[in-house]
């Protein structure tokens, strides 16, 4: 019911597949950005059987001590430079942003002012929905929607 201005996406192949369903009736240029990329580690790639039984728990209990790559602060600092740019170049639009679900919980729970160790909580699901509405530049609400 609302009209979109713009598309956003991560650079990988499931974002830009996902961008261009969204965009299949909108027909808009589809905008990549490396801010909304996967959080970045080293076990990008690998199996589960290879990464060790340590760093799983690590992850799964405290992901803001883990050391394999990025941090999630820096996660968080990442996706809210995104989050500020797109603001400020659509401001009073609607926009649709394609990302991952570490950034995307990891975005919320920084706007919540909520801990970061708290990923596993707040997780969101693949192809879920999370509508952030801002006003002067400010949240106004998160609202999460599984599909």
């Amino acid at each position: 019911d609302k009209k979109i201005k713009a598309i956003y996406t991560s650079p990988t192949l499931r974002t830009k597949e996902t961008a261009l369903i969204l965009n299949s009736d909108l027909n808009l240029k589809i905008n990549y950005s490396e801010l909304i990329s996967e959080w970045e580690s080293k076990w990008e790639g690998m199996s589960q059987k290879k990464i060790s039984a340590e760093e799983i728990k690590i992850y799964k209990t405290k992901p803001t001590a883990l050391k394999v790559g990025e941090t999630m602060q820096e996660l968080a600092q990442r996706m809210l430079k995104f989050l500020k740019e797109i603001i400020e170049k659509h401001q009073g639009e609607n926009i649709i942003c394609v990302s991952h679900a570490n950034p995307i919980t990891i975005l919320r729970l920084t706007l919540q002012n909520k801990s970061l160790d708290l990923l596993w909580e707040y997780t969101c699901e693949m192809g879920s929905i999370t509508k952030m509405t801002f006003s002067n530049s400010k949240l106004k609400n998160i609202e999460y929607i599984e599909i």
